[in-house]
């Protein structure tokens, strides 16, 4: 077999899955950010509730303030656990 190459298969590369403390502490200082930034929406979120007179309270975008609220509450609670 003069002139015949072989293929061989390709190296398989190795994901090393552990992290460093620096990166450990990069991704929670990461995750309070975004938990403040988000508190700082539902805070928002709930100052246009409460502002909101009574007459305009069954609004559709009142309805919707009170479901972001809702979902914001989830979020930061979600995250935190993960935290």
């Amino acid at each position: 077999m003069m002139g015949a190459t072989v293929a061989f298969p390709p190296k398989k590369h190795t994901v090393s899955y552990t992290f460093g403390l620096e990166t450990r502490r990069k991704r929670r200082t990461a995750v309070l950010e975004i938990i403040d930034r988000l508190n700082a929406i539902q805070w928002n979120e709930e100052a246009y509730l409460y502002n909101t007179p009574e007459n305009l309270q069954n609004t559709e975008a009142y309805a919707d303030a009170e479901e972001n609220v809702s979902h914001l509450q989830d979020a930061i609670i979600a995250l935190m656990d993960a935290y």
